[in-house]
């Protein structure tokens, strides 16, 4: 376990199936060791069903995507426009919001809207779950193969979504979890080592996936 930092190799039982790695037990932690992986699963298919990535259209980590989907996936609804803490247009300016991605010809406003709004709550959801899973420390942090699955499901991902959407995964999973209260109960061995085994490739995602946009923007 020391050798593993807690991660690849299932821990020394202690009560419930919780190691001397963390100091506190939490009553949801056997159904998150159960779920957590399914939903990872379920968010990297998402992600290769539907990038949002404008600078590579209808590309995923897994290849292109249907055609049809382009005017759902490469646009925001109204309620991300509007939700954009770096939007340089006005937070009450709906008009703006509603007329920033029209729907091309022949397809029906409303249901457009409708699609857009399916998949933003889709997204937004699966990202608050990965997030709450979490922060239940003792069914999570010391799950097997847990930072593969993170990189897999979601570090890997983050070259193929709009920028948005990687402030909602930043805001809903990376900080609360290395936020001081996000590993309150895991040992410094724990801390330390998933710290090393995620940050460096997320940040370098992260920097890779802004300096493309940045590219993308300067051109005429």
């Amino acid at each position: 376990v020391a050798a593993a930092g807690g991660f690849n190799q299932q821990p020394a039982s202690v009560g419930f199936g919780v190691s001397a790695l963390l100091q506190a037990r939490n009553p949801a932690g056997t159904v998150v060791a159960a779920l957590l992986p399914k939903v990872i699963t379920v968010l990297r298919s998402f992600h290769c069903a539907f990038p949002s990535d404008v600078t590579r259209p209808l590309m995923g980590p897994s290849g292109p995507t249907v055609e049809g989907l382009k005017p759902y996936i490469l646009a925001l609804h109204k309620t991300e426009m509007l939700a954009l803490t770096s939007s340089l247009d006005k937070k009450d300016d709906t008009h703006s919001a509603d007329t920033a991605f029209p729907a091309p010809p022949g397809v029906n406003p409303n249901q457009l809207a409708a699609g857009r709004l399916l998949l933003y709550n889709i997204r937004h959801h699966l990202y608050r779950c990965v997030g709450s899973a979490l922060q239940v420390q003792d069914g999570a942090l010391t799950a097997q193969n847990l930072t593969d699955m993170l990189k897999h499901g979601l570090i890997d991902c983050v070259q193929w979504v709009h920028p948005y959407h990687i402030e909602m995964q930043m805001r809903e999973i990376w900080i609360p979890l290395f936020s001081p209260p996000g590993m309150s109960h895991a040992a410094d061995q724990l801390k330390e080592h998933l710290a090393v085994a995620i940050l460096p490739p997320l940040i370098a995602a992260l920097v890779q996936a802004l300096e493309r946009y940045w590219q993308w923007l300067q051109l005429p």
